[in-house]
């Protein structure tokens, strides 16, 4: 909460403590969730069936676990430690023995740090997996201006979540395989989302948009939809060859959202769960995704070293929510468009953006090194 003690400073080897803890927990979790007893998958049966009419599966391969899998990666190029990659290379056998299903986008962002694995394994049923990922985003139905809805039953709507999940895979797939097609395709999706789902006013994102219907979903400044999207986009430009002429339009959006994003951050190094809301809930898994964001930028040579002042500040901040490796104080899952429940805790997207951050802000080399 808002008046947790303060913690004024902290050393770089009492940082890499810390990640060792919250990669410790990150793996123990990676391969669980979702834990669900019996009666709450019934619960989540019905309110699938009642409120979005459909049925959905108990998938251990969802958005949050591929975050994990993505905070793996960045924690392991730290500390080597071989049980993180035990865990996360268990985690995609598993998903590959069980068919790499793809129901949906979400499923998308496991292919991300997959590559990573393929460049370490080399074998090639991850290298089959990640083509099967690709062509599933080929064939998937688009908007009229190209860009992918969130679901296929809404062909229209699109979030800002997608942007996150699958537009730095198809960006670090383009540029190990050497697939134009697909960068320029993540491109698309950027430009779209940026041009088409931003409030004209507040220059922050919506959660999604509707370009049939002309019309923008969902509030203005959500936290966790500004992670998305930066996290989104660094993780494209990062793949992204500097001779491409988008390549300085895109830098362009990422600095502008960045500066106009710091300017929300609170006093104690937090993020809000609605940013703008100043004085409404810190939000651990908003205020990780951000921040990490920005600390790759620095990384990569977009921003400036002056922006890891405001960095650190977050992680003192989620080092204050953070307890055993157990990070607290993330808002929970959002439930639809304007359905942001008030309930804060520890879910998998507060540990796993927490991870990937500790583990970038102690990287001092490139990311590609």
């Amino acid at each position: 909460m808002n008046n947790k003690p303060e913690i004024l400073e902290i050393s770089q080897k009492e940082i890499l403590l810390k990640l060792k803890e919250l990669e410790e927990v990150s793996c123990n979790l990676i391969n669980k969730y979702p834990f669900r007893r019996f009666h709450q998958n019934i619960k989540a049966f019905f309110i699938n069936l009642i409120i979005y009419q459909k049925i959905s599966r108990y998938d251990k391969f969802f958005w949050p676990n591929g975050m994990l899998a993505s905070s793996l990666e960045n924690s392991y190029r730290i500390t080597k430690d071989k049980s993180v990659l035990k865990s996360f290379t268990k985690y995609y056998d598993n998903w590959i023995r069980k068919g790499s299903t793809i129901n949906h986008l979400d499923n998308i962002i496991n292919g991300y740090s997959l590559i990573y694995l393929n460049q370490i394994k080399k074998e090639n049923k991850y290298k089959e997996t990640i083509l099967k990922a690709v062509n599933y985003l080929y064939k998937h139905p688009v908007d009229s201006m190209g860009s992918l809805p969130y679901r296929v039953s809404s062909p229209h709507d699109i979030y800002i979540d997608s942007i996150g999940m699958i537009c730095p895979f198809l960006c670090r797939y383009g540029a190990e395989f050497n697939d134009s097609n697909a960068i320029e395709l993540a491109i698309l999706q950027l430009e779209n989302f940026y041009n088409n789902g931003f409030d004209i006013n507040s220059h922050l994102p919506y959660h999604g948009y509707n370009i049939k219907e002309n019309v923008k979903y969902g509030i203005i400044g959500w936290g966790r939809s500004i992670g998305w999207f930066l996290m989104g986009l660094i993780d494209s430009i990062e793949y992204i060859d500097r001779v491409n002429p988008k390549y300085s339009i895109l830098v362009d959006m990422y600095r502008g959202i960045v500066n106009k994003t710091l300017q929300y951050q609170l006093s104690n190094g937090y993020f809000t769960w609605q940013i703008v809301a100043l004085e409404g809930h810190i939000d651990t898994s908003a205020t990780a995704m951000i921040l990490f964001a920005i600390r790759k930028g620095v990384l990569i040579g977009i921003l400036n070293e002056k922006f890891n002042t405001q960095i650190y500040s977050g992680i003192l901040a989620l080092i204050k929510s953070t307890q055993n490796g157990t990070v607290y104080d993330s808002s929970s899952e959002c439930l639809g468009l304007g359905m942001y429940p008030q309930v804060y805790g520890y879910y998998p997207w507060g540990q796993a953006s927490t991870t990937a951050l500790m583990a970038l802000y102690l990287n001092n080399k490139s990311i590609k090194d």
